[in-house]
């Protein structure tokens, strides 16, 4: 199984979605999405004056949703570039060892 690190999405049985953030031979790490895309958004002091008063979780959820979006549109896009897909995480089992990380962050040394 060809997996897109940092792209592709894994949807369990909840509903809930999961990005892969490492992958070392049958060894594969997720981090939940809303997770993963808060952790890719710095809040600085103009941010929270446009968005006074409004629920922070707001932003990486947005960025979720468009990023299903873009995944699920690929399918009647076959001129899309970087062709990433969406998983059942069920499905994943059969041929990895997941891990699910709950205190992901991102690395900024790079």
């Amino acid at each position: 199984m060809e997996i897109n690190l940092f792209g592709d999405l894994f949807k369990d049985k909840l509903g809930n979605y999961y990005v892969a953030v490492d992958r070392f031979q049958n060894n594969l790490t997720l981090v939940n999405a809303v997770h993963f895309f808060a952790s890719n958004f710095i809040i600085d002091e103009e941010y929270c004056k446009e968005h006074e008063n409004e629920i922070v979780s707001c932003f990486p959820v947005e960025e979720l949703q468009n990023h299903i979006e873009r995944v699920t549109m690929q399918d009647s896009d076959a001129s899309n570039k970087l062709p990433l897909k969406l998983y059942l995480l069920e499905s994943l089992l059969e041929e990895f060892e997941v891990v699910v990380d709950p205190f992901y962050e991102r690395d900024t040394s790079e």
